[in-house]
């Protein structure tokens, strides 16, 4: 299998690492304690690139397959480019291994296991023997923690056609003078790097969009997934707040409390509806791995967000304000969004 390095400098999964050396060397029993330790607060994957060479499975089918895994373990060879553990054990391949490795010839170390407790390579490289179970579990959950995305930007959807509306959504004014996009703006304010709308391009002269950074979408227009993935595509290493553009009841403790419960881990991060206890998938953060999956379904014309949600892994919450995710389509429902605002005299973006 020839592989090749993703965008975000990884094989088949963001948060991978591989256990390599020779056979007998313990790789496979460590594997199996880590897994049934990390399993109590992770889903952990597990591929063993030794057996699979002669199967039939190509790189994107294995990255498809483990985009519902937390982490992946890899079992491979030590000469291979993962980033890697590397077993070394006094045997008859002792000398071959530290002969390797003292030679630059096996990349990509992460740290050495050995059943020895004594270091071979006096603190060049993490050191641990192979019954230090719970040192190695934390180690690994702080190197895949320094692996999570940091730069955080956000997506406002505005790209539908508003028919029942009658007009823009976007445009609307329920804060004072903000537009709905200018409101809704001012909630990812101090929360992310950049914040770009989404919008068809026959939107960009809008005086409401026009002096906004605008992402128009790149794939053909099913609602919202057209834009979520648009911004992925953009920026595929980012991660996505993404919300919608008719939510005027939503405030900023609802996308903040969102924000600190992200689990970068999961595909995403949403809500469940107040209502039917579904995902909401139009005030969500999707991480970069989403990207396959949301792929997936858009590829098999059915782009629907929240059906991508339910069948993917992701971390679900409990609205604080039940009432903060419900949206306005009428010129009805405006009206009583708007008296309904206006009568709690609150400012929900600060």
């Amino acid at each position: 299998m020839r592989l090749k390095k993703n965008k975000d400098d990884s094989f088949f999964h963001p948060f991978e690492i591989a256990f390599c050396g020779f056979p007998k060397s313990g790789k496979t029993t460590l594997i199996d304690k880590l897994i049934a330790k990390l399993s109590d607060e992770l889903d952990v994957g597990f591929f063993n690139t030794e057996e699979d060479k002669s199967c039939d499975l190509k790189q994107i089918d294995i990255q498809i397959k483990m985009t519902d895994m937390d982490i992946l373990f890899i079992e491979s060879h030590h000469l291979s480019d993962f980033p890697k553990f590397v077993f070394i054990s006094k045997d008859d391949n002792y000398d071959k291994i530290i002969d390797h490795i003292d030679k630059n010839e096996i990349t990509e170390i992460v740290g050495v296991i050995s059943e020895e407790t004594l270091d071979p390579f006096d603190g060049k490289y993490p050191f641990f023997n192979r019954e230090e179970i719970n040192k190695i579990n934390s180690f690994i959950l702080e190197y895949f923690h320094k692996k999570i995305p940091k730069n955080i930007k956000g997506l406002i959807l505005t790209g539908g056609k508003s028919e029942r509306m009658e007009e823009d959504k976007g445009s609307i004014s329920y804060h004072s003078e903000l537009s709905q996009v200018e409101y809704t703006k001012n909630l990812l304010t101090g929360i992310c790097s950049e914040v770009f709308i989404s919008c068809r391009e026959d939107q960009k002269d809008l005086p409401h969009l026009k002096d906004h950074n605008l992402l128009f979408d790149s794939f053909p227009s099913v609602g919202p997934t057209t834009g979520i993935l648009s911004a992925q595509f953009f920026d595929p290493t980012a991660t996505w707040i993404v919300l919608a553009c008719d939510l005027p009841y939503l405030d900023k403790m609802t996308v903040v409390d969102l924000l600190n419960h992200r689990n970068p881990f999961k595909n995403a991060t949403c809500f469940l509806s107040a209502k039917n206890k579904l995902p909401e998938p139009l005030c969500a953060i999707y991480e970069p791995k989403s990207y396959i999956k949301l792929m997936q379904y858009f590829s098999i014309k059915r782009p629907c967000p929240r059906k991508v949600l339910i069948n993917s892994n992701i971390k679900s919450l409990s609205l604080m304000n039940e009432s903060a995710l419900d949206n306005v389509n009428t010129p009805q429902e405006k009206e009583m969004a708007l008296a309904a605002i206006h009568t709690t005299g609150e400012n929900h973006a600060n």
